[in-house]
């Protein structure tokens, strides 16, 4: 999604959050739920995280589907204040916060998510070994299992062979790899490997997501994996039809 110029956030630091302005990066108010996200993300950084989670409840209450709120307002969210956190202009222990935040309004919205159809297929998600950041790939997990997937979180800092070998244990049709920090795209590249030398797990989908591969083109084809995709909708529909297409040609 391009800048929008026009848009601006109040971020600031850990001394007195004095505001400052800055363009948005992830979100657009003219896209789905835009004003819901700008108001989501400003009760972040100013770190009300009551008043956070009350817009999104409230928002269900309307009506609006745990799938649009996670696609439409949690997911860019969380890309914009990894950003602002990447550049400098909230610190670490802010960025900390608003992701803890969200994984507990997260929380909150599990008892409305599950629904009784299922897919009759499986995805595994693992982050790469020495990626801590999580949320994206557990927002991931979710999104799969309300499209009726079975899915297996396994979270942050994955050793490679614990990640096989758990993929051989539960016969994963699709492993979602998540890296956030560039630097850690050796070690997706180390996992995928790993998977594809398994004899038993090798024949698996392999997606790969997360900041590092949102801003870096088409890494994913240099990683080996089969695929990427810019949200959550768009992995399960690749992952779908890259499972499908297996199933098809044995």
């Amino acid at each position: 999604m391009p800048v929008n110029e026009g848009a601006g956030i109040h971020a600031g630091d850990d001394r007195g959050c004095r505001p400052v302005r800055q363009p948005f990066k992830f979100i657009g108010q003219d896209g789905p739920l835009g004003v819901l996200a700008e108001n989501y993300l400003n009760a972040m950084l100013a770190r009300d995280r009551n008043r956070a989670g009350g817009l999104v409840m409230e928002s269900v209450s309307r009506g609006t589907s745990v799938r649009d709120l996670y696609l439409h307002v949690l997911q860019p969210v969380q890309y914009e204040i990894g950003w602002l956190w990447q550049t400098g202009r909230i610190s670490v222990g802010h960025e900390h916060y608003c992701t803890n935040s969200t994984q507990l309004i997260m929380s909150m919205l599990y008892p409305r998510m599950f629904s009784g159809k299922r897919a009759g297929k499986r995805v595994l998600a693992a982050c790469v070994q020495g990626e801590l950041h999580e949320l994206g790939l557990r927002m991931l997990t979710d999104f799969f299992e309300m499209d009726g997937w079975d899915t297996h979180y396994l979270g942050a800092n994955m050793p490679p062979d614990g990640v096989v070998s758990t993929m051989e244990e539960w016969s994963a049709d699709v492993l979602a790899v998540g890296v956030t920090m560039h630097y850690h795209l050796d070690e997706a590249q180390k996992l995928i490997r790993a998977v594809r030398n398994s004899e038993r797990a090798g024949r698996a989908v392999v997606l790969v997501g997360g900041y590092a591969c949102l801003v870096t083109g088409n890494i994913w084809q240099k990683l080996g994996a089969d695929g990427t995709a810019g949200d959550a909708q768009q992995a399960i529909a690749l992952a779908s039809r890259l499972v499908e297409g297996k199933r098809n040609h044995g």
